[in-house]
């Protein structure tokens, strides 16, 4: 299993594996993961030829910042986790990763709610 903390990495993974015609099943999470999550791996590796698993406490998500700061990251416990269910890929992104410094947010308000 492979870990991979950037973009680019995973990026050159996912293009070598489309040019050989590999199936991708990717996995989005927040970590802390359980027996659900472990089903979708398991999901998408019967119906992939490789699978990705990212990891990525998501700060947009939380409205409160002592939330974020309580979230649960077992990060060694993940990662084994996933090894043990044929996981191909962890891909452990930072926060510049997802959100890069020219990144604008885009808030929709509901006026009427």
């Amino acid at each position: 299993m492979l870990l991979i903390r950037n973009n680019a990495r995973l990026q050159e993974f996912i293009v070598a594996a489309q040019k050989n015609g590999s199936r991708i099943g990717f996995v989005p999470t927040m970590g802390a993961l359980h027996d659900g999550h472990l089903a979708l791996v398991r999901q998408a590796s019967s119906l992939s030829d490789l699978v990705v698993c990212s990891i990525f406490v998501n700060p947009t998500q939380f409205n409160d910042p002592a939330d974020l700061e309580k979230y649960p990251r077992p990060i060694t416990r993940d990662i084994a986790l996933l090894n043990s269910v044929n996981c191909n890929i962890v891909y452990l992104p930072g926060v510049d990763d997802i959100y890069p410094l020219d990144w604008i947010p885009l808030w929709i308000s509901n006026p009427g709610h």
